[in-house]
């Protein structure tokens, strides 16, 4: 197993570009949160467990949300089993966790071999990050919970034709790097809805797994699309509860820190799995993610 993460590219493309652009963004979100957060975590005693089982917490939930799956949901269950704080700090605790470990799985995958096409990434990221800052003034109205249960048939639905496909084609998987013509425009308006529905909580990495994997993309470049795209959309909002300190310090502290360690590792683990077994676990989260949706 090489190290990705450590490997500088010298062959320069859009896409490593990018990478480096959420590495650069990733070091100074770190140092910026390691300055403000420790001097608090010393003084201030927090609810929840303390910082060692947070950060053991943390390690486990972001090595697991290197294969695709919500690392918003699992810190949700986390949060409240944990009872670290009142329900009002959660959605800042969320965005605010996410950011250096989100830059890192970011840049990891995008330094892989395996390119994603420049065009595909660059209209598919650009239409999550359109949707997201619009996504406000249109999803008004709209009822989260009936989008999220509508989505979850969706995945039901995207998961047998994917089982399908892979039995029909002997287990063979997607090769496609990239997406052109109709297929593009596509997957481009997928991702402004994906973006937009964010705005309600919905989750949409299983939705765009399912979606690509159908299209043809390869598991690694569906794998590194989707995290790219889900890595953009907090940002913004993570700076203003960032700046309002409504979000638990030690949880922030914890994904920071043992959180961008283990998305390390969990990136080195999949990028060296062969696209079957990548296939499969991809599958699998796309279940977990059904059986959350359904969840009362």
């Amino acid at each position: 197993m090489h190290s990705v993460f450590l490997q500088f590219n010298t062959n320069i493309t859009m896409q490593t570009i990018i990478g480096y652009i959420f590495l650069i963004c990733g070091a100074a979100w770190t140092a910026v949160l390691l300055w403000k957060l420790i001097p608090i975590c010393r003084k201030e005693k927090e609810s929840g467990k303390s910082l060692g089982v947070m950060m053991v917490t943390e390690a486990v939930i972001f090595f697991i949300a290197t294969m695709g799956l919500s690392d918003f949901v699992l810190n949700t269950i986390m949060f409240n089993r944990f009872k670290s704080a009142d329900t009002s700090r959660l959605p800042g605790t969320l965005l605010v966790s996410c950011l250096v470990p989100g830059t890192v799985m970011a840049y990891t995958y995008l330094q892989n071999a395996q390119a994603i096409d420049t065009a595909t990434l660059v209209l598919c990221a650009g239409g999550m990050l359109v949707g997201a800052l619009i996504g406000g003034k249109f999803v008004v109205g709209m009822d989260g919970k009936v989008i999220k249960k509508i989505l979850g048939f969706a995945l039901i639905f995207s998961m047998g034709a994917l089982i399908l496909k892979m039995v029909v084609s002997s287990g063979v998987s997607g090769t496609k790097t990239g997406f052109s013509g109709a297929m593009l425009i596509a997957a481009g308006l997928l991702s402004l809805a994906c973006g937009m529905l964010n705005m309600l909580g919905v989750p949409c990495k299983p939705t765009l797994t399912a979606a690509f994997l159908l299209m043809g993309l390869s598991p690694m470049c569906t794998l590194t699309l989707t995290l790219v795209m889900c890595g953009i959309t907090p940002v913004g909002a993570a700076i203003r509860f960032f700046r309002s300190g409504m979000y638990h310090k030690k949880t922030a502290l914890a994904a920071t820190t043992a959180g961008t360690a283990a998305a390390i590792a969990g990136c080195m683990v999949m990028i060296s799995l062969p696209a079957m077994v990548l296939n499969v676990l991809l599958l699998t989260v796309m279940l977990v993610a059904i059986i959350t949706t359904f969840k009362k």
